[in-house]
């Protein structure tokens, strides 16, 4: 109830050719202690829940906006 998921990005995985072969990463801030995640989630299993968290250790703002680029751009 204190936690707010924001704006989630489609991250395909090496080699994938489907669409729902990839991860969804995004913020995840438990408004409550002040801090937030960044969360990934199989695209084809959103509803089984994160695969990995990383604990970012303070809070990301609402509505911060990034975006995501490979190193070899």
């Amino acid at each position: 109830p204190t936690s707010a998921a924001q704006e989630f990005v489609v991250v395909p995985r090496a080699g994938s050719t489907a669409e729902e072969d990839a991860w969804l990463l995004g913020f995840v801030t438990d408004r409550a202690v002040a801090t937030s995640v960044l969360g990934g989630l199989a695209a084809d299993a959103p509803a089984d829940g994160p695969v990995a968290r990383v604990h970012l250790g303070r809070r990301v703002p609402d509505g911060f906006h990034g975006n995501w680029m490979p190193t070899t751009a």
